[in-house]
């Protein structure tokens, strides 16, 4: 009983079954028992569970891979749809705050400031300029006075005291430009003088030059004259607003001269699911519906397009492909007529060129 009752032994192990008692809980004999504890060995696996085992690793990374690629991308996708548009948003919203923080501060500076005062502040072009007018045009109403202190864009001043206006076209896209006052609040004026700025974008200049040149003429009563000039920026320059619409000058998209559409990070459009544009003859199309709708400008009789040098280009490129400058051309009441000056190029409807000569060298040998 006690080989029985200690089974574990070694002397159990190495006894042999002879001189080992019988025990039925023991069955095993040494040999056996040798072979199963010393001798035994895993068996090989087969080709066929090896290729199993392998398959499983490839699923199992296959999965795992999926996982992450999909954990992944709908963090990122919540990131893009969820927190980017916020964060967005909430940079737009602080760049409208500054930017009209900063006009109410040039509000407050330019408060007793006319637009002979402001041209004057724009250097030696503008100093040279004299005061031959008693009296003013500028439209300064109880309405663009409230929105100078609001945070409307609409009616701001620019570094040098000179008031600029701000369309709000469709999409809350805004275009700045230079007037007498605010198109919206229409007016008696019997003509429109449109003043488009070349490469350069220094329409204050070219507005305060033509005040000027308004002030010469003895052809229509000063105040009688609405100047506009347009102001079509590219993204840097000075004072653009969040909402302004700018121009870039590379393909696809074109550039303001030539009505290609606005710059797609133009305009707030990080905020938007899809980018809205406008082409810059929209624009003038706009200030054109403004100018011939009688219930704004009962009075109005004649707009002019004026341009120089790129505005000349605009200009003539406005006049063959706007459809409604073509058809307001038709209108007895208002007579439409466009001034090109200087442009760099021609729009020309055919292949044919003019021949001509540059001093006593032809420069162009082929007849037109």
């Amino acid at each position: 009983m006690a080989w029985c009752a200690l089974p574990k032994r070694m002397n159990w192990f190495l006894s042999t079954s002879k001189d080992r008692p019988s025990c039925r809980r023991h069955t095993w004999s040494r040999r056996r028992l040798m072979r199963h504890f010393r001798n035994y060995r895993r068996h090989e696996p087969s080709a066929r569970s090896k290729q199993r085992a392998r398959l499983n690793v490839i699923m199992g990374t296959l999965l795992a891979i999926t996982f992450t690629v999909l954990l992944v991308g709908s963090g990122w996708l919540v990131f893009q749809r969820v927190y980017m548009p916020i964060h967005h948003r909430n940079m737009l919203d602080k760049a409208i705050r500054e930017h009209a923080e900063l006009a109410r501060e040039r509000a407050e500076q330019c408060k007793n400031f006319d637009w002979e005062m402001a041209c004057d502040n724009m250097g030696p072009a503008g100093a040279r300029r004299r005061c031959l007018y008693t009296g003013t045009n500028d439209r300064t109403s109880e309405l663009e006075e409230s929105k100078l202190l609001s945070d409307d864009p609409s009616v701001t001043f620019d570094s040098n005291c000179l008031r600029v206006y701000r369309l709000h076209l469709y999409g809350n896209i805004t275009f700045p430009y230079h007037a007498n006052h605010l198109l919206s609040l229409g007016g008696n004026a019997t003509m429109a003088l449109f003043i488009q700025h070349g490469a350069m974008r220094n329409a204050e200049d070219y507005f305060c030059s033509f005040k000027k040149l308004m002030l010469q003429q003895k052809y229509r009563n000063f105040d009688d004259v609405l100047i506009i000039a347009p102001d079509f920026n590219y993204q840097h320059d000075d004072l653009v607003h969040p909402q302004d619409a700018f121009w870039n000058s590379t393909k696809p998209w074109g550039d303001w001269r030539d009505g290609g559409e606005s710059d797609p990070d133009c305009c707030g459009n990080a905020v938007r699911d899809s980018p809205e544009t406008i082409s810059s003859f929209e624009i003038l199309d706009t200030m054109l519906a403004m100018l011939t709708n009688r219930r704004l400008f009962p009075h109005m009789e004649k707009i002019s397009y004026v341009g120089h040098s790129a505005g000349g280009q605009m200009v003539q490129r406005y006049a063959v492909m706007s459809p409604l400058a073509a058809l307001w051309d038709l209108d007895p009441d208002v007579d439409l007529e466009f001034i090109i000056a200087n442009p760099s190029s021609y729009t020309y409807l055919t292949p044919q060129r003019y021949r001509y000569n540059c001093g006593h060298c032809e420069c162009n040998t082929h007849n037109c």
